[in-house]
């Protein structure tokens, strides 16, 4: 089955680092799914908290507003570490203050969250 779907065994789920919890598909500890799998939280693409108490493993990858360790600016994922290069819009990040998150894996930008805040002015 699929991560959330009942199962009796781990057999019975069918994605990698599976693991059959109050039989309910889930992951092995200290992996989330993410992607359609269960990644290695603080791995790049793994998941990750910003005030780093799941930092990202790989020096040169940070943790992004959406909980997702990513490749540095100016560096790209080669056989799972992030290498110095251009990383070709490979990547999700935040700026603004972490109010926006922009996905650009395809060239494309989506906009996945934002925030606007606005102060009136006085003249």
């Amino acid at each position: 089955g699929v991560f959330g779907s009942p199962c009796d065994g781990v057999t019975d789920c069918r994605y990698a680092r599976p693991e059959c919890q109050d039989q309910v598909c889930g992951c092995e500890d200290d992996y989330s799914y993410v992607g359609g799998e269960c990644v290695l939280d603080g791995s790049t693409g793994g998941e990750c908290l910003l005030q780093a108490s799941v930092p990202c493993t790989d020096p040169n990858a940070e943790c992004s507003y959406s909980g997702i360790c990513q490749c540095r600016v100016g560096f790209r994922l080669i056989d799972d570490r992030c290498t110095e290069g251009d990383d070709g819009l490979q990547r999700v990040t935040s700026c603004y203050g972490d109010r926006i998150s922009l996905s650009c894996e395809t060239g494309g930008i989506y906009i996945v969250d934002i925030s606007v805040a606005a102060k009136q002015l006085h003249t």
